[in-house]
């Protein structure tokens, strides 16, 4: 289900990176997709990095360490 959501929110998702230059952590579309539905957000970041790693090609996850702490960072490839 929550796959379906992203696919059918990508429109969405595009607007949504657009706003921080096509940049945004795996962490931050998370909050905004919980936003929208009540998603357990430890679920909906591994199932997100899966299904953006697996299958949508426009989209690039690259890893980045901020304090120590290593973020995903998910970026529309131009």
């Amino acid at each position: 289900m929550l796959l379906r959501q992203v696919e059918e929110l990508e429109s969405e998702l595009v607007a949504f990176m657009g706003e921080n230059d096509g940049k945004r952590t795996v962490e931050e579309i998370c909050e905004w997709l919980n936003s929208r539905y009540e998603i357990d957000e430890a679920v909906c970041c591994k199932k997100i990095y899966n299904y953006i790693k697996g299958h949508m090609k426009k989209w690039k996850i690259s890893t980045v360490y901020s304090g120590g702490k290593r973020k995903y960072e998910l970026v529309i490839k131009k």
